[in-house]
């Protein structure tokens, strides 16, 4: 008899177990209040399709049960049915059932009932974006939706139900499917002894014990301690007089209350008591079920966890150091921003370490293969590093592979409100997964949906905060060192250590900062960001160099590699993160330079931290009360008097690091990312460190408060728009050390001529010239457009991308290429593309700043807007890498990762700038809040959203950017083969109109630039501007500038504000003099309406005012803005002699100069004239000299005279056979003394030496007298006749008593019998065993003798054979062999068996590729151990 099919309910995949966690999440509770979760929550789909084709024998009636609306279609697409149909008569037949179910309370689900068809897991269904899936069947009676988390009591065991949450059964290391349980005790058994008969009575029927238990809820009062109980789940009631709000949901318990005979009341009905209050014969017993609970699923995570280090890694001694015997789950605490001496209710406690597990689980069972290929590709990054790399240079790569890899997720820090299935944030964002997979995450199957449209979009949005980026860089660095973190077990495999078994081998760790800081005074967004007191944690890596250069041995620093890639994201906050822009400021740094930076802003509560010598304590005052933390003041309305103040101790249990050594290496500087083609490094240089920067403010007593004294973004924005300060494209050897010893200027703007002398400049991106070729352009006007970009778009950061030998960086607005295998008279530099039209759309993100792209058939458009920053990047291909899973009777039951399907394009990533800044933060639609663009960025104005939402040039907050991508591969075909044409380009303010040959699908630069004679830039029109107090131009916005020239011999300075992208500097810290706005030529726009400036001009000593003039600038002339050939630079002065429009200046009384600025940008010119001092001229003597003399000229002629600091050259000619001594040749002259009756003192001049036997020296107040000796040298030869190998001397001549090395070689085969060295009548020179002699006073003779070496035997090693468990086949080999001698093996499989797999000590031994099945090896100098396995043909392959 056939067996009757059971109709299940049916729904999309993996939808019912969002429900179920979705419910439980929503039991958060706090104070009796609900709390819902602060992570994101995913939907389920509304709307699902449901589809089945089948065949009736026999006509049929099938019942249709849905949770929802639904509509049918049968047999044809489009044919719905109307009227009832709940049921449905078929006639026999093939059919096909379509039903759509909507329901947008809970869960979609369908149950089809009949003899011939029902539903089941065969149904196919689909959420309308195109993608089909076999449907989820879950049993019971009621629709899955109809669900209701239960509440059982149990003794000590598990209840499970199928298709709930996630749970870990670590006996058998396995996630299950099931329902999370609520972990109860059960009273089993009431045992007492009667009071008035002495027997004893036990309880032990289950509906007899009911009556004496009950579950009560524990209300605990948050001020007083004092503990209510009510019956579980019931609404609580506070005692009389007292406030719900002061009560906490502590525990539920459950309490067993019972009686025994000896129980009475008296004669009001009150229980009769003892002589201490007891009640008489009632007894009660509680268990507390909210600890029982932590416990059991606190076991789950720990297990779970000790059990996956293959996808989470090992604990690090910053999370174990935290559990102890009293506080064991102290570091779930601190993971959940909770103290960890905080004593947390069992209640809240459920709630964090239900989630954790839940969380971990599902990451590794739906993404732990697409991890571990992650992971693979970044190994195979360093892998592909050339033999000799360091551990400094390994630990960089993986940092800027996690920054790249890695997309911040600021919707999360700026708590935007998701739309479109954007999440705000996720548990997954915190973890390994988060930051390895980041977005590639939407690139699988379950996180594609369709829009209105019809087009398939990412469903959800994946990135990482700062802990995902901690952990996924000690995820990697544990990876990168398997010696460390890994071991073999007794089965011979390789299995993760604990964190018991590592110890002190650590060399990763985490490091937490508690964040308290206003953000009003240390954000650049001003209340902004977050508004108010900013209260979080941050965390970032701590890394151990046990084998570091110089003094760097055995050291902990600090890496945060989040801060490095979000750098002007997340620190200053002006733009959104850029792909390309990746910094190393925080990269291997002391943890004391960390402390003093946080610390000295006031920004932290504490560093919590292993490795720098302190722990932070809460203050008190003397009489035990918490001080207040100052980091907010207290005339602000989110001023916390109960947050406490932390004071900073010294401990004795930690290790004190305060190595700077790579603060400022080479790397530190570096604001792009850093690539290498095995041979160098390549890398846009920031100039000055910020490491040098942050030094400079440590060590001023006058910084406390940064805010009030010192504006480091203005000084940081000074140095970005600082010609002479500009970044510059470097390489450097790969070879190279990584850290040398500098000095510091130790100035407030940092060592800005910090030298790495390994590095070589490729492009000055201030002077626009390429200093490794003569025949590369020189870029000057781009330079110039770019800076004023500079000025104008803040976040602009200069990268690079290395492709195929050539490196592609931006400039303005363009990106160019500099060919790396160029030949020396060949240009290697050609514009790639040039953005001036940008058509841009939205995909929708809640944080706008980073949801523009490029999309040419948008009507939306920008013009000639800069770049902020461009990549090279992998770009790993997930989509290919899926493959349906089906059993034995063809349904699909899911997807199939095959990490070696996967794929990664090299990809030119763009993103063009704008200044589409957040000003209107409340506007529902995210694409609002960016509806304005500000222009001329000012370190001066507000930055920060004004309540207004009004946008007048002062808001620059995370500005966006308009994102362009391609693979490398198309870009370079259509650059070979695409089809092109002619694009015109209208006139700009900067820039005339101009045609060019592009192609036409990506706009690649075909062609040099063509100008119609006679066209030239549109010019600046400035208007003077009432809002902003300036002079603005009209079309670009650009402010009005005044270039201020100052010729050499003096200073100029002028009274108007530095509004030329600089702000208002003043005196910082009684520093001013060190400070240089902008630019040495570029200072100020005048803000005054009158347009007066005043210009003070000050000679310096020996020097008087020559001329002081202005010139309006003119429109650019009809050069096109190609790049100009290498010429000579003109002199300013001869510039503006050749200007038109020359307005001289008069000086006023007082001395100044008054400017009346006209509605223009104009150039100041000041010159001076040098006072020529009297010169005196001082004799030259040569003293008497013997074998050899010395002459003197200046400026090439013969002189016995020199001017004081005239350049004197002395020349050295030593008689034949003879040679000047070392250190004889000295310059002297006298100096009276102190007194009149003092001797004279003789002083030396220096000498620098230069070709051989030429000296200068700079020509003292004095009369000079040269002096010198000679010595007589003899010659070193080596006889012609050896044989069988040679000898060289150190030195062909030497003087007596000189040390002679001699390098004996001999050839192949040979060795060395004798050696000797002789002179004069063949008198014998002593050779030392070292082959050196002491040249004796003549000419010697050195002659050698070579013999054959003796023929060496090698020794034999042992050869054993053995096979695997015994089984399968037979296998031998010689006993032995020599190194180096091949040693085949005899193999023989049994009947049914095969080979699966031979080792050669614990190496694969492959077979020989034409036979297949003959294996031999090459001996290795030692005994070989050689295991062969063999796998039946009937059985699954073992593992490999």
């Amino acid at each position: 008899m056939k067996e009757r099919r059971i109709a299940k309910w049916i729904s999309y995949p993996g939808d019912h177990e969002i429900m179920l966690l979705n419910k439980l999440n929503m039991r958060r509770r706090d104070r009796e209040l609900i709390m819902p979760p602060i992570w994101h929550m995913c939907e389920v789909y509304s709307c699902v399709k449901f589809a089945r084709r089948f065949t009736l024998s026999v006509p049929d009636e099938i019942r249709i049960e849905a949770d929802g609306r639904y509509n049918v279609e049968l047999d044809i697409p489009g044919n719905y049915l109307h009227g009832d149909t709940s049921v449905l008569r078929l006639e026999a037949g093939e059919h096909s059932l379509t039903v759509s179910v909507f329901n947008d309370r809970t869960l979609p689900a369908l149950r089809v009932t009949g003899s011939g068809i029902v539903s089941d897991g065969s149904w196919h269904c689909t959420a309308f974006d195109g993608i089909w899936k076999n449907a989820a069947e879950t049993n019971g009676r009621r629709a899955p939706g109809a669900f209701r988390l239960p509440r059982r009591a149990v003794a000590y065991e598990c209840v499970r139900e199928e298709n709930g949450g996630l749970l870990y059964d670590a006996e058998n290391k396995k996630i299950t499917q099931g329902i999370l349980p609520d972990y109860s005790y059960n009273l089993t058994k009431i045992s007492f002894t009667c009071g008035v008969c002495g027997e004893t009575v036990e309880i032990t029927d289950a509906d007899a014990l009911a009556k004496f238990q009950a579950g009560k809820d524990v209300y605990v009062n948050t001020k007083t301690g004092s503990q209510t109980l009510v019956d579980h789940g019931a609404a609580f009631t506070p005692p009389e007089g007292e406030s719900a709000d002061d009560y906490l949901l502590y525990t539920d318990m459950q309490v067993a209350t019972y009686m025994d005979d000896t129980f009475s009341v008296d004669e009001n009905g009150a229980p009769k008591t003892d002589e201490e209050g007891n009640v008489i014969g009632l007894y009660t017993d509680s268990r507390d079920n909210g600890t029982l609970e932590v416990q059991r699923y606190y076991a789950m995570l720990s297990a779970f966890n000790a059990d996956n280090a293959e996808y989470l890694g090992v604990s690090s001694d910053y999370w174990t150091a935290k559990n102890t015997e009293a506080n064991p789950m102290a570091a779930v605490k601190v993971l959940c921003n909770i103290d960890a001496d905080t004593q947390v209710p069992p209640a809240q406690m459920i709630q964090l370490v239900q989630m954790l597990p839940q969380a971990f689980m599902a990451y590794v069972y739906y993404y732990g293969a697409e991890l571990l290929a992650m992971r693979d590709q970044a190994m195979a990054v360093v892998n592909a590093l050339p033999e000799g790399t360091t551990e400094i240079q390994k630990q960089l790569v993986l940092h800027d592979w996690l920054a790249d890899n890695c997309t911040f997720d600021m919707g999360v820090m700026t708590n935007v409100t998701g739309s479109g299935g954007n999440p705000e944030t996720d548990p997954i964002q915190m973890t390994t997964f988060g930051s390895l997979l980041s977005d590639q995450l939407t690139e699988m199957p379950t996180y594609t949906t369709t829009d209105a449209e019809g087009n398939t979009v990412n469903k959800a949005y994946y990135g990482a905060i700062c802990l995902g980026y901690t952990a996924g860089y000690t995820y990697l660095l544990q990876n990168l060192h398997p010696e460390v973190y890994k071991t073999t077990d007794d089965a011979g495999n390789t299995v993760w250590k604990t964190p018991a078994q590592v110890g002190k081998d650590d060399l990763v760790d985490f490091i937490q900062a508690k964040f308290y800081a206003d953000t009003a005074e240390t954000s650049v967004a001003g209340e902004g960001f977050g508004g108010g007191a900013f209260n979080n944690v941050h965390y970032m890596n701590a890394v151990r160099l046990p084998n570091a250069d110089n003094k760097a041995n055995g050291e902990w620093f600090y890496t945060d590699v989040c801060y490095d890639d979000i750098y002007v994201e997340c620190m200053a906050q002006y733009r959104g993160e850029a792909q390309g822009s990746i910094y190393h400021t925080y990269f291997l740094m002391s943890p004391q330079s960390i402390a003093k930076l946080y610390e000295k802003g006031k920004s932290i509560d504490y560093i919590d931290s292993l490795y720098d010598g302190y722990v932070y304590e809460v203050a008190k005052d003397a009489d035990g009360n918490i001080i207040p933390s100052e980091n907010v003041s207290s005339d602000k309305k989110y001023y916390d008097p109960t947050h406490p103040k932390y004071n900073k101790v010294e401990t004795s249990n930690e290790t004190k690091n305060d190595n700077t050594s790579y603060e400022d290496s080479w790397f530190s500087g570096a604001v792009s990312r850093i690539y290498n083609d095995g041979t160098n490094w390549y890398y846009v240089d920031g100039g000055s460190t910020m490491a040098s920067q942050r030094g400079s403010v440590e060590k001023s007593d006058q910084m406390d408060n940064m805010k009030d004294q010192f504006d480091m973004k203005a000084i940081v924005h000074s140095q970005r728009v600082n010609v002479e300060k500009a970044d510059r494209l470097k390489s450097r050897a790969v070879s190279a050390p990584d850290y040398w010893t500098s000095s510091s200027s130790g100035s407030m703007m940092g060592d800005n001529t910090k030298t790495d002398p390994h590095a070589v400049t490729l492009f000055d991106y201030g002077t626009g010239k390429f200093a490794q070729n003569a025949q590369a352009p020189v870029l000057e006007n781009e330079a110039k457009r770019d800076f004023s970009y500079t000025e104008q778009y803040p976040g602009l950061t200069h990268s690079v991308g290395l492709y195929e030998g050539k490196l592609y960086f931006n400039l303005g607005n363009a990106i160019y290429t500099y060919d790396l295998s160029a030949a020396a008279d060949a240009n290697p530099v050609a514009m790639f593309k040039e953005y001036n039209t940008v058509n841009y759309s939205s995909d929708g993100r809640a944080f706008t700043a980073t949801s523009y792209y490029v999309d040419a058939s948008s009507s939306k458009t920008v013009q000639n807007k800069p770049i902020a920053a461009l990549e090279i990047y992998e770009d790993y291909d997930f989509t290919s890498c899926y493959t349906p899973v089906t059993d034995e009777s063809g349904k699909q039951v899911g997807m199939q990762f095959d990490a070696k399907k996967l794929t990664s394009n090299p990809t030119l990533t763009v993103n063009v700038a704008t200044n589409f800044s957040f000003s209107y933060p409340d506007a529902a639609n995210a694409e609002v809040r960016y509806s304005q663009e500000a222009v001329n960025l000012n370190p001066d104005y507000q930055r920060q959203v004004s309540d207004a939402g009004d946008n007048k040039n002062s808001e620059f907050l995370w500005c966006a950017n308009i994102r362009d991508s391609a693979k490398m591969t198309d870009l370079l075909n259509d650059l070979a083969n695409g089809a092109s044409s002619e694009v015109s380009v209208a006139a700009s303010c900067t820039s005339p109109a101009f045609t060019q040959t592009r192609t036409n699908k990506y706009g690649l630069v075909m062609s040099k630039k063509t100008v119609a004679e006679g066209d030239k830039a549109l010019g600046h029109s400035y208007k003077f501007n009432a809002d902003e107090g300036v002079y603005l131009c009209e079309t670009c916005g650009l402010h009005a500038y005044v270039l201020l020239e100052t010729g050499e011999g003096g200073t100029a300075s002028m009274s108007s504000k530095a509004d030329s992208g600089m702000g208002s500097m003043g005196s910082i810290g009684g520093m001013a003099s060190e400070v240089t706005p902008v630019d040495p030529e570029r200072e100020a726009a005048t803000k005054a309406k009158d347009g007066k400036i005043t210009l003070t001009v000050t000679p310096d000593e020996g020097y008087t005012i020559g001329e002081v003039y202005y010139v309006e600038a003119a429109a650019e002339t009809t050069e096109p803005t190609e790049p100009t050939e290498p010429t000579e630079p003109s002199e300013p002065e001869t510039q503006a002699e050749e200007a038109t429009g020359k307005v001289t200046l008069n000086a006023n009384a007082d001395g100044t100069y008054t400017i009346t600025k006209p509605e223009a940008s104009i150039t100041v010119h000041v010159t001076f004239k040098k006072v020529e001092p009297e010169v005196k001229s001082h004799a030259i003597t040569i003293g008497e000299l013997q074998n050899g003399k010395v002459t003197a000229a200046v400026n090439g002629e013969a002189a016995e005279t020199a001017e004081e600091g005239a350049k004197v050259t002395l020349t050295v000619a030593p008689d034949e056979g003879y040679r000047l001594k070392a250190e004889t040749l000295a310059v002297s002259y006298q100096v009276p003394g102190e007194n009149a009756t003092d001797e004279p003192k003789t002083e030396k001049v220096v000498l620098t030496e230069g070709e051989e036997g030429v000296y200068t020296f700079k020509m003292p107040t004095a009369d000079v007298t040269v002096t010198a000796e000679f010595e007589q040298t003899y010659k070193v030869e080596v006889a012609a006749t050896l044989e069988h190998g040679s000898v060289e001397p150190d030195k062909k001549i030497a003087a007596a008593g000189e040390t002679v090395k001699l390098t004996v070689t001999p050839a192949a085969g040979y060795e060395l019998e004798s050696i000797h060295v002789t002179y004069g009548n063949e008198q014998e020179v002593t050779v030392n065993k070292d082959n050196t002699f002491v040249m004796p006073a003549g000419d010697v003779n050195v002659s050698a003798r070579f013999k054959a070496k003796a023929e060496e035997t090698k020794p034999l090693h042992n050869v054993t054979v053995t096979v695997k468990d015994n089984q399968g086949g037979t296998a031998t080999a010689p006993s032995q062999a020599a190194a180096g001698e091949t040693v085949k093996l005899d193999i023989k499989a049994d009947d049914g068996w095969s080979v699966w797999r031979v080792t050669m000590n614990d190496e694969q031994v492959t077979p020989d590729p034409n036979t297949k099945k003959d294996y031999q090896f090459e001996m290795p100098d030692k005994d070989a151990k050689v295991v062969v396995e063999f796998v039946n043909n009937d059985s699954p392959a073992p593992e490999a």
